[in-house]
């Protein structure tokens, strides 16, 4: 971990990804938090967990609650990570980011075209609001998915209608 609180290269922009270290470092953090530790835990690896925290929420955007320079699966997984990061710890530090995290991804959910085989999926998004393409993609909507839904399961608020529009996607 570097001592900004992230993990990988911060120079690397990849053409698709834009910068990996979000979803690298949101990465890290499931596993910190899988295995018990959390920011307030008390463990050995706390303080490590408290830096990856507080890295994703200095590079939330306070207007679009898009996290840093990455794309639809970097935001997804940085929102699952400090979803579940709330539900262990209900932090209230973290809940009003997360809203607004949570409130990006529904955002950029496909619910223009009901009835296509795109409704209810996700695309790769950026803070820009750029795509990279069109079209919704299973792996970029599990990732969302994991994130509101463990959004939903620690009190935060996920209209049920964006996960039943996620499913019908998925099927």
């Amino acid at each position: 971990q570097d001592g900004r609180g992230f993990w990988g290269d911060a120079k690397y922009k990849h053409a698709k990804y834009a910068y990996t270290i979000y979803g690298k470092s949101d990465l890290a953090l499931l596993a910190f938090l899988g295995a018990g530790h959390t920011q307030s835990s008390g463990t050995e690896f706390s303080p490590v967990v408290a830096r990856g925290i507080q890295f994703l929420l200095r590079a939330q955007d306070s207007r679009t609650g898009h996290f840093g320079n990455c794309s639809s699966y970097g935001h997804a997984i940085a929102t699952y990570a400090l979803c579940e990061s709330y539900a262990l710890t209900k932090d209230p530090a973290l809940r009003e980011p997360l809203q607004r995290a949570l409130d990006w991804i529904v955002s950029k959910q496909n619910r223009q075209t009901q009835g296509s085989s795109e409704f209810g999926g996700w695309t790769y998004y950026y803070p820009d609001e750029r795509e990279f393409d069109p079209y919704a993609r299973a792996s970029i909507t599990a990732w969302q998915v994991m994130a509101l839904e463990s959004g939903r399961i620690g009190g935060l608020d996920v209209s049920p209608a964006v996960l039943t529009a996620a499913r019908q996607f998925l099927e």
